[in-house]
């Protein structure tokens, strides 16, 4: 039986993606001071990146709240649900990409953040607090285009690459079960876990830095769209001091975004 956690302290995940912005912004303004170099001929580059990243505010309803099968009943039923954030996660991506000119190039890349949690309260007609709690890892495939801006703007920028980008694909989203406690019952609740494939997008904008010999810095802010995170139909466990029961529930889903930055090498062949 896992019991539910309490969440980490809002100052805590301040403090880290603080930490990582202020790391990216030092290594950005190191790599400048190289100078500029020659632009990136047409050809193949390859890339990876490291990021941190953000869950937006999510809730977990049920896939039908007015379901009458008494083999699968609602979980949180149409009046209730658990409402929170997914916390954050380390985001790790690599690909191998084509630049079609100066201006655009395009890329196919796979990222893995593993350390996605919700945590977050429901709001069923009982007394006191209602902690729900639930780990998601993703592994996503994009196909990504990107706009170089610097050939358009009548300004040098030097070794910067001002860029935007979109991208689309497809994400597997993996979650663990999910527990809701009742302390003043007490009894805790921990639903089947659950793996989807859904659509995915994302959206970037940030800079590149050349350091010469097809080696590029890139720094950029990530918008991602992970489609949704569901929790299988099937048996619950019910926990109690009396005893365990099995509950037969059909399942549940919840919309995954997140935002953070990255910082990432890419390599001109």
């Amino acid at each position: 039986m896992r019991s539910c956690h309490p969440p980490a302290a809002p100052h805590d995940y301040h403090f880290r993606a603080t930490r990582f912005t202020y790391f990216a912004i030092l290594v950005g303004l190191a790599a400048a001071a190289i100078g500029p170099a020659a632009a990136e001929p047409a050809g193949w580059y390859g890339r990876i990146d490291l990021g941190w990243e953000t869950g937006t505010s999510a809730r977990f309803q049920d896939w039908n709240c007015g379901g009458t099968d008494p083999a699968a009943v609602p979980l949180y039923g149409c009046l209730a649900r658990a409402k929170g954030e997914f916390g954050q996660s380390v985001a790790l991506g690599g690909g191998i990409g084509y630049r079609i000119d100066e201006r655009f190039r395009v890329d196919l890349t796979l990222g893995w953040r593993p350390q996605f949690r919700f945590e977050g309260q429901a709001n069923f007609p009982v007394q006191g607090g209602q902690p729900v709690d639930g780990d998601v890892s993703t592994l996503t495939g994009m196909v990504n285009g990107y706009l170089d801006l610097a050939p358009l703007l009548p300004v040098d920028l030097g070794p910067f690459q001002p860029f935007v980008g979109a991208g689309i694909g497809v994400s597997r989203n993996r979650l663990d079960r999910t527990t809701l406690a009742f302390p003043a019952i007490p009894q805790i609740v921990a639903t089947p876990g659950g793996t989807t494939t859904s659509f995915a997008w994302t959206a970037t904008a940030g800079t590149g830095i050349r350091l010469g010999d097809g080696l590029t810095l890139e720094i950029a802010y990530r918008y991602t769209d992970f489609g949704q995170v569901e929790s299988d139909r099937g048996d619950a466990t019910r926990f109690r001091t009396s005893g365990t029961v099995p509950l037969p529930i059909d399942g549940t889903r919840a919309d995954l975004r997140s935002h953070g930055v990255s910082v990432g090498l890419r390599y001109a062949f």
